[in-house]
């Protein structure tokens, strides 16, 4: 059997539906972009990732060319000498990673990627992919979600968890 696409959560993620559901129409990479544009130092920032995805073997494909291009022949180099000199330059910890990578597959235009960060319909609801019950950051910036006592203000109803957004979408 030879697999298209492959449904990945980390081990603190939970899935409350059915994935075969869930993309049927989306026919990308789908993974989550934080585009922080907000921030100050928002090419710095900017990340994907893989926490919650449906990689194909389109991604896999390109994300091994990217490492190629950027480590071995060094010709990509240059899209991560900013941040590794920002993180030197700053005596931050962390720097480049894997989440380093799938953003630059998606700004880079390499792939083409459905953002689950994006709020998006879904059974004639509004949905999208949280990725930190303890933080109200979502599509609208660092305040998308509605907080009480510290995490995102959960309303279950009809078998359902719901969130509401700060924009009332």
């Amino acid at each position: 059997m030879e697999l298209e696409k492959i449904c990945h959560l980390d081990s603190d993620c939970i899935l409350l539906d059915n994935t075969n559901e869930l993309f049927k129409n989306i026919h990308d990479c789908v993974y989550l972009i934080t585009d922080r544009n907000y921030t100050e130092n928002k090419n710095i920032c900017n990340s994907g990732s893989g926490h919650s995805s449906l990689l194909t073997i389109d991604f896999l494909n390109k994300f091994i060319e990217l490492c190629l291009d950027i480590y071995v022949n060094k010709s990509k180099f240059y899209l991560i000498e900013p941040k590794i000199h920002f993180f030197k330059n700053n005596y931050l910890q962390g720097g480049v990673c894997d989440m380093t990578l799938y953003y630059l597959l998606y700004s880079e235009k390499c792939i083409s990627v459905f953002n689950l960060y994006n709020i998006f319909e879904l059974n004639n609801e509004y949905a999208t992919f949280d990725d930190n019950i303890n933080d109200s950051e979502g599509c609208y910036g660092n305040s998308t979600f509605t907080m009480k006592n510290k995490k995102k203000d959960l309303i279950f109803k009809d078998n359902k968890i719901y969130v509401e957004d700060s924009k009332k979408t």
